[in-house]
Parts: structure tokens; C-alpha cells; sequence
């Protein structure tokens, strides 16, 4: 095991203490006290170092690109049947781990604001994708696997999710490499994100890739398209824009910064049948 430079500061300072002493003991006594001490010593101080805390859990799985399902309960509300779906969901996907949150837990406070869990109805099951942002989540009595699997945002739909957590509008491009404007449709939501002051983001997706055909269908997206398309949702994640082909910036603006009524969703939007989860 390698030590800390402050356990090497603690274990030298208690070796100095010990030998100061160590003439008025027998000699039986001097070897066995100081070790059994030191040895104490590095155990717990072992433990301390080595205690992980959810939030560790959530970072380690970020780092590996794994989702989360995380089942969220108190001291006094039992989820062991959130727990059960939960796992059968890991089961089905692939790169997915289950963790559980206690929102009595002084130490998971910061998480609990994080992702707005002081009033959720307990216990619930909550989609933390591979980089980390909430996808949505489902109380226990409606949850399945099957329903948790498919929140689970793919690559593509967790980077809007990241961008939309951010508050900032999404211009997703979906184009094929066979495609002769892509550049073109680029350089115009380049300029957009540029006029919009850095409050927009682009997202690039591959119609032809299959991970990505839920995120299309979802918004909108003309996946027949001869050309490349640009779909635009606003700050709260709602759709507000679809066009096709090489679009004026200033058209992709003025979409990316309307509030429309009623509009479809977008990624980590909320709403019926075209919702993302969240």
C-alpha cells in the first residue's frame, strides 16, 4: 500500500514519541507497543482514505461512460422492489450500473439539489447518462426495465442534455456522409451560436448511425432528407425550429429564441408522448 506523505509524517512523529519512552519500559514491552500502535494507526487511517462516497460512484461511472440508474429513497421508505427494476434494466444494458441514493443523507445534500430531488415522490428511479446529466426518471409504481432502458439517452442526446442543463439552445445537425452541404449548414449554425453570444450549441448527428434513430424520431428530424437537416429547440429544450438544407443564420436565430406555446419536445424537454424523461 502506498502511503500518504501526512501517515509518513504521523508514523515518524509517533516513532519519536515512542522511543523517547521506550527506556522506562522492560525490553519485552519496547518492540510489541510502539508496532501494535503504528500498525492501529495505518489501519484506520487505511479505512479513512479508502471510505468512497456516492458522488465518487457517480464520477467513476462518468469517467467510464457508464448510465447510472439511481434509485433515490429515505431512512424510512423502503425501494427494494425499485431496486429489483433497477437491476433488470443494468441487465439489459449494456455499460449501466445501479446506485442508490439516501435523501436523508447529510453527505448526498449536493446531489439532491443537483438534480431537484427535494420534493420528488419517493422512492423513484432516476437516468443519469454516460456523461453524467439526468435523463428523467420514474417513480417506482410506473417504472419497468423496459421503460428505464429506453430513457437512456445515447451518446448524441446525453451532449444536448449536457448543452440544454447548461440553458443554452441546441442546433442539431443531422446529416449523411454522402452529403454535399454539411459544411455549408456548419458554417451557418456557427454563425447563429456566434450572433446568440455563446448561449447555443451544436450537436452533430449521423442519420445512418441506429444508436441515434430515437433522438431523430423525437424531434422531428427528416431522416428522408436528400439534404442536411438543422433542428433547432430553444433554451428549455423545446422544439422551435426544423429546417432543411443550408438555412440563413439569422432564420436559426430567431427560432433558437422563440417560447412557443405548444411545440414538440426536445431533448430533456418534458411532454407526453414525445418526451424525453425528464
Amino acid at each position: 500500500m502506498n502511503s500518504s506523505p501526512l501517515l509518513s509524517v504521523i508514523i515518524c512523529a509517533t516513532v519519536n514519541l515512542k522511543q523517547k519512552n521506550m527506556k522506562s519500559l522492560p525490553n519485552s514491552k519496547r518492540t510489541t507497543m510502539p508496532l501494535i500502535f503504528i500498525l492501529m494507526l495505518m489501519v484506520s487511517f487505511g479505512s479513512a482514505l479508502s471510505a468512497k462516497t456516492l458522488k465518487d460512484d457517480l464520477d467513476a461511472a462518468k469517467k467510464a461512460k457508464k448510465t447510472v440508474f439511481l434509485v433515490v429513497t429515505t431512512n424510512t421508505i423502503k425501494a427494494d422492489a425499485a431496486l429489483k427494476i433497477a437491476q433488470q434494466a443494468q441487465n439489459q444494458l449494456k455499460e449501466s450500473i445501479v446506485l442508490t441514493l439516501n435523501s436523508d443523507d447529510i453527505a448526498n445534500k449536493e446531489l439532491v439539489t443537483k438534480f431537484a430531488l427535494g420534493s420528488a415522490p419517493l422512492p423513484i428511479i432516476m437516468v443519469i447518462g454516460s456523461n453524467g446529466i439526468a435523463a428523467g426518471g420514474l417513480q417506482e409504481k410506473e417504472a419497468t426495465a423496459a421503460k428505464l432502458v429506453q430513457m437512456a439517452p445515447s451518446p448524441k442526446k446525453a451532449e444536448a442534455l449536457a448543452y440544454l442543463n447548461e440553458k443554452k439552445s441546441v442546433f442539431v445537425i443531422g446529416y449523411k456522409k454522402s452529403f454535399t452541404d454539411r459544411d455549408k449548414v456548419v458554417e451557418k449554425c456557427k454563425a447563429a451560436v456566434t450572433q446568440l453570444k455563446g448561449n447555443a450549441a451544436i450537436v452533430e448527428v449521423d442519420m445512418d448511425d441506429p444508436k441515434e434513430k430515437a433522438l431523430l424520431d423525437m424531434i422531428g428530424a427528416d431522416q428522408k432528407s436528400k439534404n442536411t437537416v438543422t433542428v433547432v429547440t430553444n433554451s428549455k429544450g423545446t422544439v422551435t425550429g426544423n429546417f432543411n438544407g443550408i438555412t440563413d443564420s439569422q432564420k436559426l436565430v430567431t427560432a433558437a429564441t422563440t417560447i412557443p406555446k405548444q411545440s414538440g419536445c426536445a431533448p430533456g424537454a418534458c411532454g407526453s408522448n414525445k418526451s424525453c424523461g425528464k
